[in-house]
């Protein structure tokens, strides 16, 4: 029995044998699978995956929205979840820092004054992720 997924394409694909997800039965449904390649052989399979959460996804998106009346972030327009209003402030927040230092990084790679930052983005993920905990 395998679990048959669908890409954002409404591609059927499937958790190749290699992965270390093969086995797993259930994400559950705050969670989400994402995949480095896809590859058909006798099926569309997904590689290199990894499972993740919605808040752990809200960083990578584009677009990200939060509606304070009824407490949804919407991802991309179509991946929507509930969260409370400090989490969706914490997250702006972190966005807002991880590009700051992203673009610190391409312009000087060597930049001394990361040091400090990786210190403060790594506590604002724990705390974001020990939100988003059941």
């Amino acid at each position: 029995y395998m679990n048959t997924y669908f890409t954002t394409q409404l591609e059927e694909v499937f958790v190749h044998p290699g992965s270390v997800n093969f086995d797993r039965r259930s994400f559950g449904r705050e969670q989400w699978i994402v995949y480095n390649k896809k590859q058909f052989t006798k099926r569309l399979y997904m590689h290199d995956t990894t499972v993740i959460t919605p808040l752990m996804l809200s960083l990578a998106v584009n677009d990200f929205v939060y509606d304070y009346s009824t407490s949804l972030l919407s991802l991309d327009s179509w991946i929507c979840f509930y969260a409370k209003p400090e989490v969706f402030t914490l997250v702006q927040l972190l966005r807002k820092e991880l590009n700051r230092i992203l673009a610190v990084m391409i312009e000087d790679p060597s930049s001394a004054a990361l040091g400090r930052d990786k210190e403060v983005i790594i506590n604002a993920l724990a705390s974001l992720f020990k939100k988003e905990r059941p």
